[in-house]
């Protein structure tokens, strides 16, 4: 356990020098610390649209929470196509891209109850992965996952209306 710990605060010491835009990459540098401190020990590399159970697992839950992310936007009357980061014409989903970064940890964390050497991505990893999104309290947290993801767009479109003066990310 004691190796998390060195990732974590590595990661906190890169996150308080990531600077608009990432210049210096400082998130690809921080995802490689990540993967290599949850699943090093499997040679893990994070490939996004992979076929092995832990890359698909990550997928589909990214998936789910893209799209609680995406009704949750539309509910706060702010239009899914127009990103900030994400842009381009051939992604209709491209604020739901930029909004999901804050909440990528619920996925992380529940794919990480499961044992890597022994996932599937079969009916019960995917109803797991499911529940980390639904309206289920994490109560080490103290919130909710839907309700905080509603809370945050909602925020979002204040902001972007100038109604409010700052807009506070989540911490999961």
């Amino acid at each position: 356990m004691g190796h998390y710990w060195r990732e974590a605060k590595h990661l906190y010491e890169m996150a308080k020098k990531v600077r608009s835009g990432d210049p210096e990459n400082l998130e690809g540098q921080a995802a490689r610390v990540l993967w290599k401190g949850l699943y090093g020990h499997l040679n893990f590399t994070r490939i996004p649209g992979a076929n092995d159970a832990l890359n698909a697992a990550h997928n589909y839950g990214y998936t789910i929470l893209r799209g609680r992310v995406l009704t949750s936007i539309l509910g706060s009357g702010l239009t899914a196509g127009i990103g900030i980061f994400h842009r381009g014409r051939s992604n209709p989903f491209a604020l739901a891209d930029d909004l999901i970064e804050p909440f990528r940890a619920v996925i992380d964390r529940a794919v990480l109850e499961f044992d890597p050497e022994k996932l599937l991505l079969d009916q019960p990893t995917k109803k797991a992965l499911i529940h980390a999104v639904r309206p289920l309290d994490v109560p080490e947290e103290g919130f909710r996952v839907d309700a905080e993801i509603d809370r945050f767009t909602a925020a979002f479109a204040q902001y972007l209306e100038g109604k409010q003066d700052y807009l506070e990310v989540p911490r999961i």
